[in-house]
Formats: structure tokens, C-alpha cells, sequence
């Protein structure tokens, strides 16, 4: 009988549950362009318009822990269509354990699902992209480099 791969265990620091870190180590785990600012990929990963074929095809370009990653990003950019997103690829990030995602793809993912900044306000979820982008601004929500 095989063993398991357990994941490393590692301590979660402030900076990994900083949603802009988590964010941009994230955008370089699914090859998105780590160039550009959060809110620019935010705004690429947004099924508004066109953009559900490329995200789609993105999706489907990678392997599984890095489609859970990617996924998730995805949802955080469309949080009013995540359920639908979820069922057209077919596969939700908690259907996974950690040993599937492997450590680096799951200490990633649980710092961007704990810090995900909209989670814990009173309010109601954004309905749809120019709302999420409103509160991200209000937010600063960029990382400051400095």
C-alpha cells in the first residue's frame, strides 16, 4: 500500500494572510503576469464580456491543485457567478484536501480564502465587476512596495 504524502506543516505569518501577497503569490503559481497590479488581473479573471472563454481555456491548461487555485481567484473576481463558475468547470477548491493541492498551492489558497478582504464586511456581496472594483479601491487594497 502506498503512503500518503502528507503536506509540511508551516506556520502561517502575517504577511500569508495578507490578501495582496497571497494575491500575488498566486497570480505567479497559475503563470498570470505578475507584472501588472492586482486589480488589472482581478479585472482579466472577470467573466464580464468575452472573458469567460480565456479564463475557461486558462482553467483547463493547468493541472489540479493549480485549476483549484485559479478557480478560486476566479470566484474572488466574480463572486455573484462563483457557484455557476464552479459547476461549468466542474470542480470546487473544497473537493480537494491538501495533499491533493500539494503545500505550496494550499498555504496559498487558505491565505487567500483568510484574508479575502469582502468576507468580512456587513454588507452584501458585490453584484457584479464596477461594485468589487469600488470596494477594492476604497480598500487600498494594493500592495505598497517601499
Amino acid at each position: 500500500m502506498p503512503a500518503l504524502n502528507a503536506p509540511v506543516r508551516a506556520e502561517m505569518s502575517a504577511q500569508s494572510l495578507d490578501f495582496a501577497h497571497c494575491w500575488q503569490q498566486a497570480v505567479e503559481l497559475v503563470g498570470l503576469s505578475s507584472s501588472v497590479p492586482m486589480i488589472t488581473t482581478m479585472r482579466e479573471l472577470s467573466i464580464a464580456g468575452g472573458g469567460l472563454s480565456p479564463l475557461l481555456k486558462r482553467l483547463h491548461s493547468l493541472d489540479t491543485p493549480r485549476r483549484a487555485l485559479l478557480l478560486t481567484m476566479a470566484c474572488m473576481a466574480n463572486p455573484k457567478r462563483a457557484e455557476w463558475l464552479q459547476g461549468e468547470v466542474g470542480l470546487h477548491f473544497g473537493q480537494l484536501t491538501a495533499a491533493d493541492l500539494g503545500t505550496e498551492v494550499f498555504q496559498v489558497l487558505v491565505g487567500l480564502l483568510a484574508s479575502f478582504p469582502f468576507t468580512n464586511r456587513a454588507c452584501e456581496c458585490p453584484s457584479d465587476w464596477s461594485e468589487l472594483e469600488q470596494l477594492y479601491l476604497s480598500n487600498d487594497l494594493e500592495p505598497h512596495h517601499g
